[in-house]
């Protein structure tokens, strides 16, 4: 029977102890050990998730196709059923601009989420560039009025933000580059190549008055990552991207990056269905994970 860990971002788990936080002074020539695996798997998991504005938010942004006066056409797409906590469709303060010269769409905006119980707030400012092309490699200046001359689209994402879930504050900043390709041709699924670059602290408060703080640098580089055209039409496209991913993590038990961290690295299965599977390249664990919330199971 799987054991399962559930581990969502805004519910506290017990693997920040100090216990746990003084292990990571240690190198990476150590075995991994079970906190290892429950702190990582959390990390990643977080990073990827539509909740925690990770990278499957990101594929969703670069998958749109923007305006002048709006973002996302969301009245248009179909919704999910699931808790949604990334604000996608909520965005505020939003402005654009177009470069003729160098064919970059420039938008920016502020996305804010508050839930009461549990108790979730979020603000997070987002600045995204897109290159839009036709099939003759032509800059295309108004991408929603000429979407079926769309042919690929390059996009830069960066996002700064804030989390709190009561036990745990999160301050994080990542940054996503995108090459996304197929529009026009006769398959079913866009291809997405590109990578992704995050850090992050938190700082943890436990039930006794106690707390931790850590830090972590996160890269994912995409491996053959493809998106099935029929998720165009939801809400969040991004979570039915299907292919590998490489991952490599290193973590700190303070907020100054001090000594050498605790590296970690290992592999990513997309499944095309929302979830994802996570292996280690010094472990034979693995565990499952949702794209929308950041929960983790293990396998």
């Amino acid at each position: 029977m799987k054991k399962q860990l559930y581990i969502i971002l805004f519910v506290a788990t017990t693997i920040f102890s100090s216990c746990t936080l003084d292990h990571l002074e240690d190198t990476g020539s150590d075995p991994i050990t079970k906190e290892d695996l429950a702190m990582a798997s959390q990390i990643i998991g977080n990073s990827l998730s539509n909740n925690n504005s990770g990278v499957v938010l990101s594929i969703s942004d670069a998958l749109t196709i923007i305006s002048q006066t709006s973002f996302t056409e969301t009245n248009s797409k179909a919704k999910r059923k699931e808790q949604d906590l990334s604000g996608r469709g909520k965005e505020t303060n939003y402005n654009y601009r177009y470069n003729e010269g160098t064919g970059v769409h420039h938008v920016s905006f502020m996305r804010e989420v508050m839930f009461d119980a549990p108790f979730f707030m979020k603000t997070v400012t987002d600045s995204l560039k897109y290159i839009y092309r036709d099939a003759e490699g032509n800059f295309i200046p108004f991408p929603r009025e000429q979407e079926n001359d769309i042919a690929s689209v390059n996009y830069t994402g960066q996002r700064n933000g804030q989390i709190n879930t009561g036990e745990e504050r999160i301050s994080f900043s990542r940054t996503d580059t995108f090459m996304v390709g197929g529009y026009t041709d006769n398959s079913t699924a866009l291809t997405v190549e590109g990578n992704h670059a995050g850090s992050s602290t938190t700082s943890t408060e436990q039930a006794d008055g106690s707390g931790s703080t850590y830090t972590y640098d996160l890269t994912i580089t995409f491996l053959n990552i493809q998106i099935g055209k029929e998720a165009l039409d939801q809400i969040h496209p991004g979570l039915a991207l299907a292919g590998r991913l490489q991952w490599q993590l290193t973590v700190w038990a303070n907020a100054k990056r001090e000594g050498t961290g605790n590296k970690m690295t290992g592999t990513i299965k997309a499944l095309g269905n929302g979830t994802a599977q996570l292996y280690f390249e010094n472990s034979t664990a693995q565990f499952l994970l949702n794209l929308q919330t950041g929960e983790v199971s293990e396998l």
